[in-house]
């Protein structure tokens, strides 16, 4: 789940998301705000689904991707891996 500006559209996190070569589906499935998130913010939850073509990834693989993406998110909407 993220934490991001309550103005941020799912097509704005769902574009980031999906430019990762390894994920083949990404669904939101939780909207939440209110207590325990920020005034402004909002918690979006993700589903995110990894496939490779060429081979079995490695959870080491998947790690990668799960963290370049966070920081893609990070950086391009200031969002926040909720906790």
């Amino acid at each position: 789940a993220l934490t991001v500006d309550e103005g941020t559209t799912s097509a704005q996190i769902e574009a980031i998301i999906n430019r990762n070569r390894l994920v083949v589906r990404s669904v939101a499935f939780d909207v939440y705000s209110g207590e325990g998130v920020a005034d402004g913010k909002k918690s979006v939850a993700y589903r995110l689904v990894f496939q490779s073509d060429k081979d079995t990834l490695t959870s080491k693989q998947v790690d990668k991707s799960q963290g370049d993406i966070l920081r893609q998110l990070e950086r391009e909407l200031g969002a926040e891996l909720r906790g």
